[in-house]
C-alpha cells in the first residue's frame, strides 16, 4: 500500500477509505468509487442468545446523511417482533443480498462492514444464530481504537444501547479515529482489515 499524504483541506474523513482503497490521493478523487460502509450492530440477550435488536447504517464513504434501518422485538411499523423472528428477519435480508430495506447491496465488491467489536462478537454471534453473513471486508473499531490510541482510557463506545444508538455512536467514532489514521503508516492497517470466509450456500 502506499503512503497517503493529505492535501492541505482535503477531508480526514476519507484518510482510511483511500489508504484502504490503495489510491493516489489527490482533489479529483471520485466520490463514486468511494465503497459503502455498511455499520451493522446487534443487541443480544445473554441469558437466551437470542438477537433482541439489529440495525444497520450505511454511508457511502463518510459523506452525507447515513441511512439507518433497525428491527426490533417492537416495531412501530410491523407491531410485536419476537426475537426469533429477528434473527430470521436479518438472515433473510443478508441472503437475499440486500440491506435491511433492500435499498443497498450487500456483498458487493465496493462493500465494507463496520463494527465496534465486531469481529469477536457480532460475527461469531450472528453465524452461531443462522445469520449468514457476506463475503466482504470487515473493519473493526475497536481494535483500531485499541491500535491508534493505546493511551486511551476507555475503548467502549457512547451510547444508548440500543443497536440504532450503538451504530450511530460507532460511526462518530470511526470519524474520530480517521483523523489519526491519516498519520499512521498504511502497512499498520493491514491486520485491521479482515475477511469473512466465504458464505456456504
Amino acid at each position: 500500500m502506499r503512503k497517503i499524504v493529505a492535501d492541505e483541506g482535503w477531508a480526514n474523513s476519507r484518510g482510511i477509505l483511500l489508504a484502504l482503497l490503495d489510491t493516489p490521493l489527490g482533489p479529483w478523487f471520485p466520490e463514486d468509487l468511494l465503497p459503502w460502509l455498511v455499520f451493522l450492530d446487534t443487541e443480544i440477550n445473554p441469558k437466551t442468545g437470542e438477537i433482541l435488536e439489529a440495525a444497520v447504517l450505511v454511508s457511502r464513504g463518510l459523506l452525507g446523511e447515513p441511512h439507518v434501518e433497525a428491527i426490533s422485538r417492537s416495531s412501530e411499523e410491523g407491531g410485536f417482533v419476537a426475537p426469533s423472528q429477528v434473527s430470521a428477519l436479518l438472515s433473510r435480508a443478508i441472503a437475499t443480498g440486500r440491506s435491511l430495506s433492500g435499498a443497498l447491496g450487500w456483498g458487493g465488491r465496493n462493500c465494507w462492514l463496520v463494527g465496534h467489536n465486531i469481529i469477536a462478537f457480532e460475527l461469531p454471534g450472528l453465524r452461531e444464530r443462522g445469520v449468514r453473513i457476506p463475503d466482504i471486508p470487515v473493519i473493526d473499531t475497536l481494535e483500531l481504537s485499541l491500535i491508534t490510541e493505546p493511551l486511551r482510557s476507555r475503548h467502549s463506545l457512547d451510547a444508548e444501547h440500543t443497536a440504532e444508538g450503538d451504530e450511530r455512536a460507532n460511526l462518530k467514532r470511526f470519524e474520530e479515529l480517521d483523523a489519526v489514521w491519516l498519520s499512521l503508516d498504511p502497512s499498520e492497517f493491514l491486520w485491521h482489515m479482515r475477511w469473512n470466509p466465504p458464505v456456504s450456500v
